[in-house]
């Protein structure tokens, strides 16, 4: 066994996990201040009938609500100047956010544009290194983004036609109080989704250049969780063992999102969201069998230890474990109807040099090359 490496790692979020802290919201608001906004999405607050659960541990700890947000959809930039308008407007202690990955984003978004930053900067790399705007506190509606700690914030730019981010420590919430509880109204379809996210991010941050032993650690902890537990809350949606642990694997890939980094699947879906109204999970879907493919001539040794890690193989032969790795990812994909390329999108083959074009972020983390042409070749074998 050879000595682990030398790294750092810290994380930025107070996490309070499990089924039943919901009602924990209106302390953790005391502790900030007396004043909030509630962002949601559109119907995932209803939709659980949670609504009247956290208002009512908001004012019982003598929360003034000052505002009520709701999205829908993937935010855009004029969603996040809009909302950033109406935080100025009011200008709370805090912003409680209740949704999935989308929504969380638009409140980290909104936040800290309202404290002060120009979103055009943001999106062109500024970093937001420290705490800006009223405090972020996040209770996630789905098991799978992660942006309940992460240090990024995802934005469609209607300009350039594609997705940014916002980066820095200064994004992530202050608190995330992951209820499981929350999740069981998620249907099959955003179950599926959200569930394929966070095996997206265990697959990517524990394979990255970036990645900490600890990191390679939490992402097949993460796998061995999801692969079975995606499939058994789209059966048995109120099974809280399964939303328990789909949540907490979810929980484990934010951290290893704020702290290592995704691949390539994630950096052309960014480029992708101009060429088709698919989800970003879709998106990523499309991509992952055919970088799998690739990866597993750049970092077999990587795929053998999540492999072993998740439970997937034993110990066995060099390359072995990682194929049966990228086997059961493929396999599971379809049990939970993931499967699909870029054309079953929409996506043309003459769209595919443009895609690649616009593909940027830190692709040096990923194993395999990154030349343009190897952007393309993956890119046209996902077809």
């Amino acid at each position: 066994m050879t000595a682990a490496p030398a790294f750092d790692f810290a994380l930025d979020t107070e996490i309070r996990f499990g089924a039943g802290r919901r009602s924990e919201v209106g302390e953790v608001v005391a502790g900030i201040g007396r004043r909030a906004v509630l962002v949601t999405g559109a119907r995932s607050l209803h939709r659980g009938g949670f609504d009247d659960e956290i208002r009512r541990s908001l004012t019982e700890a003598g929360i003034d609500l000052l505002d009520h947000l709701t999205t829908s959809g993937e935010p855009d930039d004029d969603a996040v100047l809009a909302a950033a308008a109406r935080l100025l407007a009011s200008r709370p202690d805090a912003v409680v956010t209740v949704g999935g990955g989308s929504t969380m984003d638009l409140a980290k978004a909104a936040a800290i544009v309202a404290g002060g930053a120009e979103l055009g900067a943001l999106l062109a790399g500024d970093p937001v290194p420290g705490p800006i705007g009223p405090p972020v506190v996040a209770l996630p509606t789905t098991a799978g983004t992660g942006s309940e700690v992460s240090r990024g914030a995802i934005v469609f730019q209607r300009d350039a036609s594609r997705k940014r981010a916002i980066r820095g420590r200064g994004v992530a919430p202050r608190v995330a109080i992951v209820d499981p509880e929350l999740t069981v109204a998620a249907d099959r379809s955003i179950t599926a989704e959200a569930g394929f996210d966070a095996v997206a991010h265990a697959l990517e941050t524990g394979i990255s250049r970036a990645a900490s032993p600890l990191n390679v650690a939490l992402a097949g902890e993460a796998l061995r969780r999801l692969l079975d537990a995606v499939p058994r809350a789209m059966a048995e949606p109120e099974a809280i063992d399964a939303r328990s642990d789909a949540a907490y694997a979810a929980l484990l890939m934010g951290i290893n999102l704020a702290t290592a980094s995704t691949c390539l699947p994630h950096r052309m879906q960014y480029a992708l969201a101009g060429f088709t109204d698919a989800s970003h999970a879709r998106g990523v879907a499309a991509i992952m069998p055919a970088w799998l493919q690739r990866t597993r001539v750049h970092a077999a040794e990587r795929l053998d230890e999540l492999a072993v890690r998740s439970g997937v193989s034993g110990t066995e032969p060099a390359g072995v474990a990682a194929d049966r790795l990228i086997e059961r990812i493929g396999e599971w994909m379809g049990q939970i109807g993931m499967l699909g390329g870029l054309a079953s999108l929409g996506v043309r083959a003459d769209q595919i040099g443009e895609i690649v074009s616009r593909v940027e972020g830190s692709l040096a983390n990923d194993p395999g090359p990154t030349a343009p042409s190897d952007l393309l070749e993956l890119a046209e074998a996902s077809l």
